[in-house]
């Protein structure tokens, strides 16, 4: 219940708008590839020009998707995000300067520190991010961003409940539980595992 979730230091939050952008003719500026070579492991390729092509589209786009997910300004939001590696989460500090956020280092300090604290995790660094924001955010909007090989990048909102039917409600009151019940058992059990 709510009253317990607020005791417990989490809080409960509700999933707002996802979505995902792919940056045109970037195929070879970011991939991942899986090697035999002494044993399978994936090895990353990414070239020097990644911000370029990040910074372009963030440049275009980052206000309008905040927007569409969210419907709020930089000022009402925490981000996590996660780019990549310190370069890219320098770059993205800078970024949300320029847009209007004033310490974009402090902005995404969570981030950087969990870099630090588990090294990069790839696409799961996410959930230790969202982990520590859910429990020590005194916002109640959290912008989430990832990106992967492609370039795609993958961006969405998560809100504070407030106790109102909205957002994941409404999406099980419209006919997508399915799909809806299917994200809500992945992210626990993502979020189980880290804990366990």
């Amino acid at each position: 219940d709510i009253a317990s979730s607020k005791r417990s230091g989490f809080g409960l939050w509700e999933c707002c708008e996802f979505g995902a952008w792919y940056i045109p003719n970037t195929r070879q500026v970011l991939r991942i590839l899986i090697s035999e070579e002494e044993g399978s492991y994936m090895e990353n390729c990414i070239r020097p020009d990644l911000p370029v092509y990040l910074n372009a589209e963030m440049t275009k786009y980052f206000t309008q998707w905040l927007d569409r997910v969210l419907g709020c300004s930089f000022a009402e939001v925490e981000f996590a995000v996660h780019p990549g590696g310190k370069k890219l989460l320098d770059n993205f500090a800078c970024l949300i300067e320029d847009l209007g956020v004033p310490d974009g280092k402090k902005a995404i300090e969570h981030c950087s520190t969990n870099i630090v604290r588990y090294g990069n995790l790839a696409s799961s660094a996410i959930l230790t991010i969202l982990a520590d924001l859910c429990r020590k955010s005194k916002k109640d909007n959290l912008f989430c961003m990832g990106m992967g090989p492609g370039i795609a990048i993958e961006y969405g909102g998560l809100r504070r409940w407030d106790g109102k039917r909205r957002g994941l409600h409404s999406a099980i009151e419209a006919g997508n539980n399915g799909v809806v019940y299917f994200l809500m058992a992945l992210i626990a059990g993502l979020v189980a595992l880290i804990f366990s």
